[in-house]
C-alpha cells in the first residue's frame, strides 16, 4: 500500500504541475488550426492569443481535471502496471466527468457556433493529449508490485 501512495504522489505532482501547461499548448494549437480552417475571419489569431495570455489561467482552469486524470492513472497503474493506454484512459475519465458536469461552452444561442464546435474538439484533444503526455512522463516512476 505504501507503493501506491508513493505512485499517487509522483503521478499527481507531474499531472498537476505539467498537465495544465501541456493542455494549454494542445488547446491553443487546436483552436488556432480550426479557427484558421473553419472559423470566421481573423479567428486564427486565437491560437497565439491563448499561448500569450493563457499560461496565466492554465492552472485555474486545468488543475482539477489534471488531478482527476492523475488519480485515475495512479489507480489504473496499481492494477495494470505501466501500460501505455493508461494515459488515454485517464484523460477519457477526466473528459467524461467534465462533460457530465457541464464543462464551460458558449451559450446555445451564440452566433459563434463554429467556434463552439472548435472548443469542444479542442477540449477532447486537450484532455486525452495532456493526460497521455503526462502519463508517458510519469510511467517510468511507477513502482510495479
Amino acid at each position: 500500500m505504501r507503493h501506491f501512495f508513493a505512485t499517487l504522489a509522483k503521478t499527481l505532482l507531474v499531472f498537476g504541475v505539467l498537465g495544465p501547461f501541456i493542455g494549454l499548448i494542445i488547446f491553443a494549437i487546436t483552436i488556432g488550426v480550426l479557427g484558421y480552417a473553419f472559423g470566421p475571419k481573423d479567428a486564427h489569431y486565437m491560437g497565439p492569443f491563448l499561448l500569450l495570455y493563457g499560461w496565466i489561467f492554465a492552472h485555474f482552469v486545468g488543475v482539477i481535471w489534471a488531478l482527476l486524470a492523475g488519480t485515475v492513472a495512479a489507480g489504473l497503474s496499481y492494477r495494470f502496471g505501466r501500460a501505455c493506454w493508461i494515459g488515454v484512459a485517464s484523460g477519457g475519465a477526466s473528459l467524461a466527468v467534465a462533460a457530465l458536469t457541464g464543462a464551460p461552452t458558449l451559450p446555445p444561442d451564440s452566433t459563434l457556433q463554429s467556434v463552439d464546435g472548435a472548443v469542444k474538439v479542442a477540449g477532447v484533444l486537450t484532455h486525452l493529449g495532456a493526460a497521455t503526455a503526462c502519463w508517458l512522463m510519469v510511467r517510468n516512476w511507477v513502482a510495479v508490485r
